[in-house]
């Protein structure tokens, strides 16, 4: 329930953090830490060893994976209820309770492991799939050398689905990381397995375009039909129309029929 900073050089502990309850993940990015136990969060500060800021009750049920951006005080986190969030630490007091400024629910199981490539945030989870997410939408580059990335702030529902989810293996997935156009996991399988993820969105791409194409198809026919079956309303309508004027007709054939009768009975 601790987590121990090394100095290489020395070869011994310079800062010890402690936590309540069993810490699930590590995401160094310069001089802060940013650790989960139990279901919080944690950010600490390497250099004097306080702890900057929690996140409390990340998850329902234990975080077990942390990423982290290039953009100070942003992270994401996974947890064992599928979901994956973003949190942005950087302007918040300590009075406040920091609330996710995004969410995504791609997995059915727990999610064990996550990684950050602009723009690209990758999961794995013990459903054995891999999300991807394109975090365009959110992130944005800047060109100051000071801040590489700002956090946009949108309407929840705005937020991008997964652009792509992988089948990874038959079990769970427990690490994952990215990196020039590459995914690479490993899970309870025992093996280690590469990804082209362009690849994989552009086969992606075209399965959708194919999947909109049938869609429309099935419109047209569907359109197709009810007009058709407007039209046989509309001549059944006119034939029941003709069939009560001949109906018509005949009675009043017969009605002047028996008048001629009539009148020539009376002379």
């Amino acid at each position: 329930m601790t987590v121990r900073v090394w100095d290489r050089t020395q070869m011994k502990c310079v800062q010890k953090f402690m936590h309540a309850d069993w810490v699930w993940s590590l995401a160094p990015r310069g001089n802060t830490v940013a650790s989960t136990a139990g279901r919080d969060a944690y950010v600490w500060d390497i250099r004097n060893g306080e702890l900057t800021s929690i996140i409390s009750n990340a998850h329902v049920g234990n975080a077990y994976s942390l990423a982290q951006t290039h953009l100070p005080g942003v992270l994401f986190t996974g947890g064992e209820d599928g979901a994956v969030r973003l949190f942005n630490v950087s302007d918040v007091s300590d009075d406040d309770d920091i609330k996710p400024a995004a969410t995504w629910v791609p997995h059915s199981g727990p999610v064990h492991s996550l990684a950050f490539e602009y723009p690209w945030l990758v999961s794995a989870s013990s459903d054995g799939r891999i999300a991807l997410i394109d975090l365009r939408k959110l992130l944005t580059p800047k060109n100051s050398s000071k801040h590489l990335f700002d956090v946009k702030s949108i309407d929840a529902s705005a937020v991008e689905p997964p652009q792509r989810m992988l089948h990874g293996s038959g079990g769970e997935l427990f690490s994952i990381a990215i990196g020039a156009d590459r995914i690479v996991c490993g899970g309870e399988d025992g093996a280690v397995k590469v990804w082209n993820f362009s690849e994989a969105l552009e086969i992606e791409k075209r399965a959708q375009a194919l999947k909109s194409l049938r869609q429309e198809n099935r419109m047209r026919r569907k359109k197709a039909q009810l007009e058709m079956n407007a039209n046989g309303r509309r001549s059944d309508q006119c034939s029941i129309a003709m069939k009560r004027n001949q109906l018509k007709g005949d009675k009043s054939v017969t009605w002047h029929s028996k008048r001629a009768i009539n009148e020539k009975a009376k002379s």
